[in-house]
């Protein structure tokens, strides 16, 4: 039921830009200006963020999640004992993690990655998750779609506009030592 809210929301979108695209053949007069197609996208984009963030808190009420939320959007939740600093951008982290998108599809069962804060191709939010937690610590971030893999997915696994659900447990950061 969700994924077709999504689909005519995107066919609204992809309609709205097909329309736009026929300028200049003569039908100006059934074309949107661009102020028109920029507030149409805007509106559209916040039809999707509030339907998205219903999901999400409805997601954490069923379960009973008592979770942080930070100004991107990324809720977060905490546990374990940690020892040390932060993880920053520029160190390299290790985690282990599962992840799985918000309707309870797993996408990843087990694993471990190593990369570094800030500059990898890991989504946006969870670098900002890990720079939450100590060496040691575990926690559950759920990433809304624009902090994961957007309106395109991952070309693979990861549908597109999808919230991800990730449990995560840093293992080990290692300070960049070119840092001051």
């Amino acid at each position: 039921m969700a994924n077709f809210k999504w689909l005519i929301i995107l066919s609204v979108l992809i309609s709205v830009l097909a329309l736009n695209c026929n300028r200049g053949n003569g039908n100006e007069g059934e074309n949107l200006n661009e102020a028109e197609l920029k507030e149409t996208l805007i509106t559209t984009n916040k039809k999707f963020v509030e339907l998205e963030n219903k999901r999400i808190n409805s997601y954490i009420a069923r379960h009973n999640y008592s979770m942080g939320q930070s100004g991107t959007g990324l809720r977060y939740q905490l546990y374990g004992e940690g020892e040390g600093e932060k993880a920053v951008e520029s160190d390299i982290v290790t985690i282990a993690f599962s992840v799985q998108v918000l309707d309870g599809q797993p996408l990843v069962n087990a694993d471990t990655l190593q990369f570094k804060i800030g500059k990898s191709d890991v989504p946006p939010g969870l670098n900002e998750g890990v720079q939450q937690l100590q060496a040691g610590q575990k926690a559950r971030l759920i990433l809304p779609a624009h902090l994961a893999y957007g309106l395109t997915g991952d070309g693979g696994n990861v549908p597109s506009n999808a919230a991800l659900i990730y449990q995560i447990h840093l293992l080990k950061i290692e300070k960049n030592k070119a840092k001051k």
